[in-house]
Formats: C-alpha cells, structure tokens, sequence
C-alpha cells in the first residue's frame, strides 16, 4: 500500500502479555516500521472503561433518574448546548426513550419532549448557570408535562438536583405527584379529625397512643403531652376508670369493629356516658398499623331518651 498503516495489538513479548502500538509506513527501498510499548496507557484505559461500567452499572438501577451531560461551547467558549453522556433507566421511561437512544443527544433537542420551565428558565439556561457559577439547583415541585399515547398529555410533580461535574452536570429526579397527592389528602384529613366534636385517639400496634385531638383534649381535661407516648390501656384508666379499662382490653382483642357504651365520672360527681368505637387502622401493605378510637359523649342523647320512654 501507500499509504502508512498503523496497528495496536496484545502480544506475549518477553516474560508478560504487553501491547504494543506499531506503525508501518512505505519507503522507497521497503518498508519502516516503528513499535512503541503502549502497556501502560492500554492498561490505564482498560482501568477507567471498567470503573465508567461500574458507575453506570450502580446508577441504573436506582429509583431517581440520573442524567450526566457535559458541556458543548463555541469558538468562544460559550456554553450553546449539553450532550447527553449517560442516562440511567429510569431518565429514559420518563423521556420515553431507550437510555441508549439517548447517549450523544443533544439536551436541547429533547428537552421540549420533558422538561418545564424552572422557575421561568428553561431547562438549558439553569443548567448553563450551574456550570458557570458551580452552585447545584435544586427545586422539589416543578411542575411537568409529557406527551402520552393517543396525544394525551401527563401532568405531573418532580423533585430535582441539578449539580455541575466536571465541564458538565448531572441531574436527579423524582416523580413526587402521588407524594404531593397523598399529603394534600393527609391534610384534609387532619383538618376533619381536628376539628371533629368527637374525641379521637390513635395508637401505633403496641397500643401506645400517637395521636389525641383537641375534642378528647378538652373533654378529658388532660394535655397532649400526658396523652402521647403513653399505653392506651392506661390513659383509659387514667381518664375514664376500670371499666373502660375492661372494655379497651376486650377491644382489643376483637377480630372486629368493636362499639360500647361506658359511664365516666365527671369532676363535679355527675356521670357522662360515653360511646366508644375502636376499629384497626391498614398500613399500605395491608398489615395492622395501629388502633383509632373514636368517644362520642352521648349523655344528653340517652337522658332524651329516657324521658321519652317515661312520657311514653
């Protein structure tokens, strides 16, 4: 040939596998060949393409995404665009590409398919900021849309880092929708139970109460803090006596729903008589998660009644 070749091989040379760099050009009597033990670097580079699958090898199986982009400049150094380096599974179902599909794709070309604006920037602008100044961006509620099958469109919450490595960044995120659902849903619930006339009280599976609310509080004249962290067998005892001590201890050995009625002595000697309803609470696998009580003070309902019967 006439032009010169150049060849990177692995041979055993001497007492060691070595390998060797060799380049091969044409002169005009024959050929010139030069060899060059290149070991080292091969060995080096060997080193780092283990340590970079590893890395990705423990980054994909992760809950969060994670997206590694390095820096694209222009003859001035400007920072113009981010090339994908690496995306781990998750980034890619949430892009609904392949993570392969997405190494060397520029962030601009998919960053309409996925990502909102933060705060008003776009996508490439906080992440051109991050490199600059090396300060790491973080929000936890952007919002975001992506397209869906049949033209519909998912809306949803993400929680997400942004933080600069090397000429570049990597970005985590976590799809927080059901999350932010679930508290918007807890604090209705709390703001029900709160301001419930009943008396409420809630206790882990040990039987230790975790939560009185202000109904209970004031019907029982106790404080919070003598209420929580304590045995509900003997709060009960406490506040409403050995027979509703007897009944806490039969509920709470019921297979059911359990409901009765108790009398409990009032400071000034009268007697209240109380309904008391205790029913398990589920934890999301469906394992016991702990007992709610609920106290209805039924006295004026039941003397009612009582006269209706002696009218009758």
């Amino acid at each position: 040939v006439s032009a010169a070749v150049t060849v990177e091989y692995e041979e055993q040379i001497g007492p060691r596998e070595r390998w060797v760099g060799v380049l091969a050009f044409p002169t005009q009597t024959g050929t010139a060949v030069f060899l060059r033990d290149i070991t080292e670097r091969k060995r080096a580079e060997e080193t780092v393409r283990r340590s970079v699958a590893l890395t990705h090898g423990s980054l994909d199986p992760l809950v969060d995404a994670f997206l590694l982009c390095s820096a694209v400049r222009d003859d001035e150094g400007v920072i113009v665009d981010f090339n994908v380096e690496f995306a781990n599974g998750v980034a890619g179902a949430f892009m609904s590409r392949t993570p392969d599909a997405l190494m060397g794709a520029l962030t601009s070309a998919m960053t309409p398919d996925w990502a909102a604006n933060l705060g008003k920037r776009s996508f490439l602008d906080v992440c051109r900021e991050v490199v600059d100044t090396g300060e790491a961006w973080a929000d936890e509620a952007v919002a975001y849309t992506v397209p869906g099958l049949g033209g519909a469109r998912t809306r949803g919450t993400l929680s997400i880092q942004i933080t600069r490595f090397n000429d570049g960044f990597f970005a985590t995120w976590r799809d927080v929708s059901e999350s932010q659902r679930l508290a918007r849903e807890r604090e209705r619930l709390i703001a029900v139970v709160e301001q419930s006339l009943d008396g409420i009280v809630i206790s882990d599976v040990a039987s230790v109460v975790t939560y009185a609310n202000p109904a209970f509080l004031a019907t029982s004249g106790v404080a919070l803090g003598d209420v929580v962290g304590r045995p509900a067998a003997e709060v009960a005892l406490a506040i409403a006596g050995p027979e509703a001590l007897a009944a806490f201890e039969a509920a709470g050995v019921a297979t059911a729903p359990w409901l009765q009625e108790i009398d409990q002595k009032r400071s000034d000697g009268t007697t209240s008589r109380l309904e008391v309803s205790l029913t398990t609470a589920q934890g999301a696998d469906g394992t016991l998660a702990g007992y709610v009580v609920v106290i209805r003070d039924v006295t004026e309902l039941r003397e009612a009644e009582a006269e209706l019967v002696l009218e009758a």
